[in-house]
């Protein structure tokens, strides 16, 4: 597989883009899963670290209906080729191991919403590590509470030696109020270090339903935040000190209104947050918003908003974020184009200074109805992923992933 090198002008700009470059990603450029097959929903998440990616896929069902499964993926020569199927030794039916997926190294992380041992839908994260070309399980975590519907796992991540689990059910500060579990690698060996909370959390503020990591800084998104109104939310940034896991700010939109989603997604690198809000409706119902933050001597401080300049309600643009040294990628799983319904769709931003150029709006060669792209992103310095579980091609709901 090629991949494609995208020249971008980098011109800073004031104020949201006004013009979109559009550019199809062709056949070639799917990775789909060797054995795929109908409602294995690969490519429901994916994560990139190196020359290495890995995708989730909760619904395959070798293990049973929906047990789940991860595929990590190596490219060599510009190709993409499967290197492991990553099943835990604990996947049965409903586990739905994939539904969160983190890599970084030698190691990946896997997250399962639907581990019942202790309650149902409580949640487990297992721990691969990856010995020459094979993938061995070396772990499992679970939440530390007996009892239902934690989801302990429906978001992971992981950078270096630092991981971090979402359990946005956790009911310590109020039904759904959340939690995130934070792990250390200390001699090639995971531990608990400590959860952490939501400032003054309440009920239904989903803390936790998405994590990024970045050396060391954690970012946590609570799109259920009630601060600027019903559900407008909020995200979280954490500091690694001398002290362990510090809160350093709690950011909000400052034009949030209700049902925006605020933190319904989140990235990090270094001292840039991107917050994804798919629920912001300034460009119609759903049209979607992202917003960039920065760290500067003075405290942390809006950057730049996101949007999409072809401007129509329900793209859900901020489904998914991610941001790299140079790039920032925003997915927009409701996009419809091409006289399709909901095919996808991404958009690709150079970073220039602290402003962002005008993008290049990423789309499938054959769109196809509910295909979905953008329902989850990946950016790296050579390389991006957009996931689109909806995908048909081994199935009804096999899906892929678009790399470029």
């Amino acid at each position: 597989m090629r991949r494609p090198a995208i020249t971008l002008l980098l011109v800073t700009i004031l104020g949201a883009c006004t013009s979109v470059e559009t550019r199809s990603l062709p056949e070639a450029a799917k990775l789909k899963a060797v054995n795929g097959e109908a409602n294995d929903y690969f490519g429901y998440t994916c994560s990139t670290d190196g020359d290495r990616a890995i995708v989730g896929a909760y619904g395959d069902d070798d293990r049973g209906a929906n047990a789940g499964a991860a595929y990590v993926f190596r490219i060599r020569n510009h190709k993409w080729t499967e290197e492991a199927k990553l099943v835990p030794l604990q996947a049965t039916q409903n586990k739905q191991v994939g539904m969160a997926v983190a890599i970084s190294g030698d190691f990946a992380w896997v997250g399962s919403r639907g581990d019942i041992e202790r309650g149902p839908q409580t949640g487990s994260a297992y721990v691969f590590r990856r010995f020459g070309d094979g993938w061995v399980q070396v772990g499992r975590f679970r939440s530390h509470e007996q009892g239902a519907d934690d989801l302990f796992g429906l978001s992971v991540a992981v950078d270096g030696e630092w991981a971090v689990v979402g359990a946005h059910g956790d009911p310590k500060h109020g039904r759904n109020s959340g939690c995130i579990y934070v792990y250390r690698l200390v001699n090639d060996v995971w531990s608990f270090v400590r959860r952490l909370y939501p400032l003054k959390g309440n009920d239904a503020d989903y803390y936790g339903f998405s994590v990024d990591i970045s050396e060391e800084r954690i970012v946590v998104g609570a799109f259920g935040d009630d601060t600027r109104g019903i559900r407008a939310g909020a995200a979280y940034v954490y500091t690694l000190g001398a002290d362990g896991w510090k809160l350093e700010v709690k950011l909000t939109a400052a034009d949030g209104k209700k049902h925006d989603l605020f933190g319904h997604s989140v990235a990090v690198s270094g001292s840039a947050v991107v917050v994804g809000a798919h629920g912001n409706d300034t460009l119609g119902r759903f049209s979607g918003a992202a917003y960039v933050f920065g760290k500067t001597p003075r405290g942390w401080r809006l950057v730049e908003k996101l949007e999409a300049s072809d401007k129509r309600a329900n793209k859900y643009f901020g489904f998914s974020v991610d941001i790299s040294p140079k790039r920032i990628l925003v997915g927009a799983r409701g996009d419809s184009h091409a006289g399709t319904i909901q095919n996808g769709a991404a958009y690709l931003f150079a970073r220039s200074g602290r402003k962002s150029a005008d993008p290049i709006k990423l789309i499938a060669q054959f769109p196809a109805d509910l295909d979905f792209l953008g329902r989850s992103v990946s950016i790296a310095d050579g390389f991006g992923l957009l996931g689109a579980h909806g995908d048909d091609d081994s199935g009804s709901m096999s899906g892929s992933v678009y790399s470029f």
